[in-house]
């Protein structure tokens, strides 16, 4: 299952934007409500994300300031991905997200819209805490 968060237009650099989004230890500014028991270092994060799962978040693959892929694992055994893609513009840069997990499909139906509020407040918090620098 592909889920894809809407496109979002940062006014800051590509080089800024990287720079936030491939440090775990940031994610903890924007991670949604319902996430309890956030522990972080610069690669890698863990929660819990209440009636869904415990995950442990590392980033398995940097290149700046355009993309950075992060394997996501979980209590569940779930193989998840995320990717951020980051698109240098004249007045500042487009973030994309993208999460490819491999959910069996008689589940599909409860963990898509968790999964997709999740990649959906993500880019909207990593968008206004990037305005921000």
């Amino acid at each position: 299952m592909k889920l894809s968060g809407d496109s979002k237009k940062i006014q800051n650099s590509a080089d800024k934007v990287f720079q936030l989004v491939s440090n775990c230890s940031n994610f903890g500014e924007y991670l949604p409500p319902d996430v309890s028991g956030f522990e972080a270092t610069e690669n890698y994060c863990s929660f819990n994300m209440n009636n869904v799962a415990t995950f442990r978040i590392e980033i398995t693959e940097k290149t700046a300031p355009t993309f950075v892929h992060f394997d996501a694992k979980n209590d569940k055994q779930i193989p998840i991905n995320l990717e951020i893609y980051i698109t240098p513009e004249q007045t500042g840069c487009e973030l994309k997200m993208e999460l490819q997990a491999d959910i069996p499909f008689f589940l599909q139906g409860m963990i898509k819209s968790p999964l997709q509020k999740f990649i959906d407040i993500l880019s909207d918090r990593i968008q206004a805490e990037a305005e921000k620098l």
